[in-house]
Order: structure tokens, then C-alpha cells, then sequence
């Protein structure tokens, strides 16, 4: 859940209990612990997937709902700026999920990722100089 421009809730429940019992959501008692990354906890891999799927999701609401479409890209343009700006991969963050969603790669893909689907739905320049500039300080143009 985007709460602010610069927070992001990117777990809820504690991977270790949440594993150990496989039963119905309804029947769960227990508390549910809820984690965010923030500009002191950052998470560019998690947020910046996250302004992917929200910029993807804006293009196909372009002709049918603008003012959601409008929405989306809000959000994604902010959690884009946000994991740019504050970098760090969100299992470092978010402890709790390094032992089940550690990113091996790090968060340059994600950023890329995210700047190449802003390109694609708003058009606008800087996210072109940005895919450029990731791929080439992350050195994704060599990997297999």
C-alpha cells in the first residue's frame, strides 16, 4: 500500500509463522505484523515493480477510465522517484523476507524495469534517459 510519496507497505505477516501454518486466511487468529520500506528502509527492487505494474495497468485504463489512468500514474511516477532516490534492496529492509523473497539481483532490473513502462505510458523523455542511464550503470546490457 502507497500511504505517502515516500512509503510504501511491502509485507504483511511474519514469513516464518505465515509458512509454518497452511490454513484458510479466515481461521488465522494471530496478529498480523505489517512492514514498509521508507527513505531510511528503502526497497528500489519492490517499489520500483510496483511503478511498473501501476504504469502497465495505467495504459490499459487510458480509453476507458482516465481519471483512473490519471491515478495510477501518480502513484507510479511517485513509488518510480521514491525507489530512484532511495536506494537499497527491500529485503535488506524488511528483514522478515529476506528468507523467503531475498532479491539476488539486486534493484537495478526493477529500476529500469519501472522507467521503461513509464516511457510506454507517458511518453515523457526522462524516463527514456533514465532506462539508458540504468542500463548502463547497472551493467544490464551484459548480463545472459
Amino acid at each position: 500500500a502507497h500511504v505517502s510519496e515516500r512509503e510504501f507497505y511491502g509485507q504483511v505477516g511474519d514469513g516464518h509463522a505465515d509458512h509454518a501454518s497452511w490454513s484458510r486466511p479466515e481461521d488465522w487468529t494471530n496478529p498480523r505484523s505489517a512492514w514498509k520500506v521508507t527513505v531510511q528502509k528503502p526497497g528500489s527492487d519492490l517499489v520500483g515493480e510496483t511503478a511498473a505494474a501501476l504504469a502497465a495497468t495505467s495504459i490499459v485504463f487510458r480509453s476507458v477510465d482516465p481519471e483512473y489512468q490519471s491515478i495510477l500514474l501518480t502513484h507510479a511516477r511517485q513509488l518510480y522517484d521514491f525507489a530512484n532516490e532511495n536506494r537499497g534492496k527491500y529485503s535488506d529492509s524488511i528483514t522478515n523476507a529476506a528468507d523467503f523473497y531475498r532479491s539476488w539481483s539486486g534493484y537495478g532490473d526493477e529500476l529500469a524495469w519501472a522507467a521503461a513502462w513509464l516511457l510506454r505510458a507517458t511518453g515523457e523523455q526522462r524516463y527514456q534517459i533514465d532506462v539508458e542511464k540504468h542500463f548502463q550503470e547497472f551493467g544490464l546490457d551484459k548480463r545472459s
